[in-house]
């Protein structure tokens, strides 16, 4: 295998492919990366025996083969090269690589046993676009938990994707919120499908997907498996096998009043209330009170002070007093767009239900903190 590659291009592809690398397996050829060498393409594969990221790279002139690289080594051994063209040539055992006057020998590993994909292309389930699904995963996605204290497999630590006739719903709870993405007019009419994606990797696909409606990515699914291929890459995740709840039965059906509010605004007073409150060893609360046409945000921090602020908003229906993480509110303002959103209330015990007038496709739902 001899391979002409340019520094910044290997670099970019090794930092991609390398999130989906174990870094303390047992198995030592899941700490490295896969090259597979034909004439004018390099396949650079990574994988922890559950996710797999794979990045293919058109190049010319390359001799064909294949061989296993320590990826961490080979990664910050390329950052560090000059932006030149790097030649990487195996040799038996070992993999040169030089640029210039700079050349490194690393002690490779053949990939007999390198954990292979199966064949997933007649297993299509839909096609999407890409900023679509990449919007949809922003907005839930960080309502899961990300990581498990006891490291048993939750659905909490899940992204929850429901394929019914031509809609898609994505979801994410931690137990203390849920976020709705309800996307309509997909291309397929008959998928009914459930998938139920770790959190690692639905952050990752967010990450990864490009921000381009023109752009498409194919959603496979087969066997425990999910693929999702976009432009030269493709993302590998194996489902968790727990069943996620009901979601629907926790949004709330009987609104008693509703509180339209500024986004910014509300999400700057937020941040200010929250300096305070979250100064204590336990949870952040802060309060929400509506007087009239103003919104009452209230904080206390015990033996480090109080915060209050003041919001004008519009409001319909019966006033509302709550008790609930600032925290919780400021997430999921920041991954809302438009002006203003609205509060959607029932009581002080039930959920509170978020919305936008900008994004009516999109459900936010907070469990409020029992007030004594």
């Amino acid at each position: 295998m001899k391979v002409v590659i340019n520094q910044e291009l290997l670099a970019g592809t090794l930092s991609a492919v390398n999130k989906a690398v174990s870094t303390r397996s047992v198995n030592p050829l899941l700490t490295h990366v896969k090259f597979v060498a034909e004439p004018d393409n390099l396949t650079v594969t990574g994988t922890d025996g559950e996710f797999t990221i794979r990045r293919n790279v058109a190049i010319s002139g390359a001799e064909p083969g294949r061989t296993l690289i320590p990826a961490k080594l080979l990664s910050e051994l390329t950052s560090r090269l000059p932006k030149k063209d790097i030649t990487l040539e195996l040799r038996d055992n070992q993999l040169n690589v030089s640029v210039g006057r700079s050349s490194y020998d690393l002690t490779v590993m053949w990939d007999d046993t390198y954990p292979d994909l199966p064949d997933y292309n007649e297993h299509r389930l839909v096609v999407l676009p890409c900023g679509m699904l990449k919007r949809s995963l922003l907005q839930t996605s960080f309502s899961a938990v990300k990581d498990s204290a006891t490291g048993a497999v939750h659905y909490t630590n899940s992204v929850f994707f429901s394929f019914k006739d031509n809609r898609l719903d994505i979801v994410a709870t931690d137990g203390h919120r849920l976020a709705l993405k309800r996307n309509d007019g997909l291309s397929a009419n008959d998928i009914e499908r459930d998938l139920l994606l770790p959190v690692r990797v639905a952050e990752e696909l967010e990450r990864m997907l490009p921000d381009d409606e023109e752009a498409t990515v194919e959603v496979f699914h087969y066997s425990n498996q999910v693929f999702f291929k976009f432009g030269n890459q493709l993302l590998v995740s194996s489902l968790l096998d727990v069943k996620f709840p009901p979601y629907e039965r926790v949004i709330p059906k009987d609104i008693s009043s509703k509180v339209h509010v500024g986004r910014e605004e509300l999400m700057d007073a937020l941040g200010r209330v929250l300096l305070v409150c979250k100064q204590k060893d336990q949870n952040p609360v802060g309060y929400l009170e509506t007087q009239g046409e103003i919104v009452n945000l209230t904080s206390d921090g015990g033996d480090y002070g109080k915060g209050h602020e003041e919001l004008e908003a519009e409001i319909n229906g019966e006033d509302i007093k709550i008790a609930i993480n600032p925290r919780y509110l400021i997430d999921v303002l920041k991954v809302l767009g438009g002006e203003q959103i609205t509060l959607n209330w029932t009581s002080e015990v039930s959920p509170v239900m978020i919305t936008s007038p900008r994004d009516p496709a999109f459900t936010y739902i907070v469990m409020p903190i029992r007030m004594d």
